[in-house]
């Protein structure tokens, strides 16, 4: 079942130290009969980055032994098809970035 390698999905600030937006596992990654690892994504992007983010690390957990250029250029262009066939991130503004609802 594929359901069971998908990896999870963690929203998280990343501070400026850690210079990033997105990270994964590097794990066993998604491939048949390994563990599913984890993808953190940093919710304070704009919906077009965050696709490609979560788009950039799902490919390294599925695929690890690609080169970064590599996941770059198959992030860049699933993302740029995703956004001309309309597919955009809906935000819910009852709740925080952790998913928590906002104080009234």
């Amino acid at each position: 079942m594929i359901s069971s390698r998908i990896p999870a999905v963690i929203e998280r600030r990343f501070s400026k130290r850690e210079k990033g937006v997105g990270a994964h596992s590097d794990q066993e990654g998604c491939r048949p009969g390994k563990r599913p690892g984890t993808i953190k994504v940093d919710p304070r992007q704009t919906p077009r980055n965050y696709c490609e983010t979560l788009i950039h690390e799902t490919i390294h957990e599925c695929c690890p032994y690609l080169e970064e250029w590599v996941v770059e250029d198959l992030g860049d262009m699933i993302e740029c098809v995703l956004h001309r066939a309309g597919y955009r991130r809906i935000y819910d503004l009852t709740k925080t970035c952790e998913g928590k609802p906002k104080p009234k």
